[in-house]
């Protein structure tokens, strides 16, 4: 045991008291036993400090953290500080919610050790009640270019799923979830991470290990437009990530995305234009963001313009 590599489980938990005994369960029956598991909890108000007491007690390896008021507040504050004080090799992020099977750990580092590929990724499914009743299944996991495949969202790679090398995202500067996402933050980070991985480097388990469970994402309780919103700024992240890296190849994708998205705004909730175009003006060229608001207004106003608005800020 001693000679195999940590691999660190982090997860961000929030009033889970009631189901974090399932995970934690889960975890406790790997058989592959050299890892240790970082809850971090976000503020909760139930009794999961006390049910974490018990689960430290019973395994020293499970270990409970609350986040520091230096990251923000959220399930991304608390995964990035369960990165910053984790020492595994390898490196798991999960859900306070969800279930590993046994066999979840070993077989995925045992086949990043025997093949030097720096993650694993694997099937997954999603149930409601208890892993017996499910309702879905992600299997759409292979690709011979998976950030193109991940940016149009034609795979499934759920944040539970996979196995990391920690010095990957080390060795080519990954910057971790964006603090500043309340939706689409997972999308927004492998995003990132499938941007600086070719698909050689990634090891597929033609297999489910792990069960998502199915609830309502915290920020439904909002307008569901804060949530388009939210994505929005994901993608807006990622345009700005791909311009600081001089890569225009993907600029029409983003373009056209917020055309159809400034169209949905327009038709159904001006009232986030203003703070569409701030978002804008933050990140891009404030000259074109400028540009393209004005000719905003005149369709406003007269309904001409539309075919002049163009968000390809890396022309």
């Amino acid at each position: 045991m001693n000679n195999q590599p940590l691999i660190s489980i982090i997860i961000p938990t929030y009033n889970r008291a009631n189901l974090l005994p399932e995970t934690l369960d889960s975890i406790i029956a790997q058989t592959y036993q050299s890892w240790e598991c970082l809850v971090i909890d976000d503020g909760s108000t139930d009794d999961t400090e006390g049910l974490m007491k018990i689960y430290s007690q019973k395994d020293s390896r499970i270990k409970f953290h609350k986040r520091p008021k230096n990251y923000k507040a959220g399930g991304n504050g608390a995964r990035n500080y369960g990165f910053d004080i984790s020492k595994g090799e390898y490196l798991n992020w999960f859900d306070s919610d969800d279930v590993m099977i046994p066999e979840k750990l070993s077989l995925q580092v045992s086949r990043l050790i025997n093949s030097n590929k720096i993650i694993s990724i694997s099937k997954a499914v999603m149930f409601e009640k208890d892993i017996h009743t499910i309702v879905s299944y992600h299997n759409k996991i292979k690709s011979e270019d998976y950030f193109i495949d991940f940016l149009n969202q034609n795979l499934t790679v759920l944040t539970q799923v996979p196995l990391i090398k920690r010095e990957f995202i080390k060795n080519n500067n990954i910057q971790l979830f964006n603090e500043n996402l309340k939706a689409a933050q997972e999308w927004e980070f492998f995003s990132r991470l499938f941007y600086v991985t070719n698909h050689n480097d990634v090891d597929i388990i033609d297999k489910e290990t792990v069960y998502i469970r199915k609830h309502q994402n915290s920020i439904t309780r909002n307008s569901n437009f804060n949530r388009e919103f939210e994505y929005y700024k994901a993608r807006a992240y990622i345009k700005e990530f791909l311009l600081y890296r001089g890569d225009k190849r993907y600029q029409k994708f983003f373009n056209d995305y917020n055309k159809l998205f400034l169209e949905n705004l327009l038709r159904t909730d001006k009232s986030y234009l203003l703070r569409f175009f701030k978002f804008e003006y933050k990140l891009f060229n404030k000259i074109q963001v400028i540009k393209i608001f004005l000719i905003i207004q005149l369709f406003l106003y007269t309904g001409k313009g539309k075919s002049k608005i163009n968000f390809n800020y890396g022309k």
